[in-house]
C-alpha cells in the first residue's frame, strides 16, 4: 500500500499516459491471476510457510525493479515478479492452518484487520515519501517493509509439514488438481459471483489515484492521503461484517 498511490506519479514521470498506465496495471492483474492457481498449488505441496516465503520475495523483488525502473520497459518488467505477490492468500494459508476449528474465524478477522490497518497507513506514508524524497524512495521503502516481513517469516512462522499420498502427481502445474475447486457443488457459481463483483473493484481500486492525480490535480501525499481514507471505510465495512459473522 506505500508504494500503490504512487505509481501513476511514476509512470507519469517516465512519460507514460493514462493509457499506458492501464496496460501496467493489466499486465499486473494478469500475472496475478494466472499465479494465483499455482501460488495456491505451491501451498498445498510445499506447505504454508514456503508459499509466504515465496510471496515476500516476490514483492520484494517487485518493489525494487520498480525502483530501478528508468524506463517504461522495465516498469513493465518490475510486474512478472507479481504472479507470486500474494501475500494474503499467504498469510491466510498460514493462520487456518495453525489455527483451530473453533478459534479460525476470529483468527482471520484478525489477519484481516491487520490488513486493514495497512490500507489505512501505507498509501499516506507513500504519499509523503513521495512528496518529500520522491517516486523511486517509495518504492524502495515498500522493498525494506517487505524485506522486513520476509524476515519475520523466516524467524517465526514455523514450518508445517505437508502429508501428500505417494501417488498423487507431485506437480505444480497439475491442471487437474488446480482447477479441482471449480467441480465442488456450488463452488463454480460462487467464484462466478465473485469475479462479476471484483471486476468493479478492481477498475476502482486500480485507476483511483490516476484520476485523483489527472482529474482533481492531487500532489502525491493528498492522494494518499485519500486512499487511506477510503482504506479506512474499508476497515469499517469488514470489521462489521466480520464481528456480525462471529457473533
Amino acid at each position: 500500500w506505500i508504494q500503490s498511490g504512487t505509481l501513476p506519479y511514476l509512470t507519469k514521470k517516465l512519460g507514460a499516459d493514462p493509457v499506458s498506465f492501464g496496460h501496467l496495471q493489466t499486465v499486473f492483474a494478469i500475472a496475478q491471476l494466472v499465479g494465483g492457481p499455482v501460488y495456491g498449488r505451491l501451498g498445498d505441496l510445499f506447505g504454508e510457510r514456503t508459499a509466504l516465503i515465496t510471496a515476500f520475495s516476490s514483492s520484494v523483488l517487485t518493489y525494487l525493479l520498480t525502483g530501478v525502473s528508468y524506463s517504461l520497459p522495465i516498469l513493465f518488467l518490475s510486474r512478472i515478479p507479481s504472479v507470486f505477490l500474494h501475500v494474503m492468500q499467504g498469510s491466510q494459508m498460514v493462520v487456518t492452518a495453525l489455527s483451530s476449528d473453533k478459534d479460525r474465524a476470529a483468527a482471520l478477522a484478525r489477519l484481516g484487520f491487520s490488513y486493514g490497518i495497512g490500507m489505512v497507513i501505507g498509501p499516506t506514508i507513500g504519499g509523503l515519501v513521495t512528496t518529500n524524497f520522491g517516486e523511486y524512495a517509495a518504492a524502495f521503502l515498500a522493498a525494506a517493509g517487505s524485506s522486513f516481513s520476509l524476515l519475520l517469516v523466516i524467524l517465526y512462522v514455523p514450518n508445517i509439514p505437508k502429508q501428500v499420498q505417494p501417488d498423487s502427481n507431485q506437480s505444480v502445474l497439475n491442471l487437474k488438481k488446480i482447477f479441482s475447486l471449480i467441480l465442488i457443488p456450488k463452488a463454480g457459481s460462487l467464484l462466478l459471483v465473485k469475479t462479476v463483483c471484483g471486476i468493479p473493484i478492481g477498475i476502482m481500486q486500480s485507476m483511483f489515484s490516476l484520476i485523483a492525480m489527472e482529474q482533481f490535480k492531487l500532489p502525491a501525499d493528498q492522494n494518499g492521503m485519500l486512499l487511506s481514507y477510503i482504506g479506512a471505510l474499508s476497515m469499517f465495512m469488514q470489521g462489521r461484517f466480520e464481528y456480525k459473522s462471529l457473533i
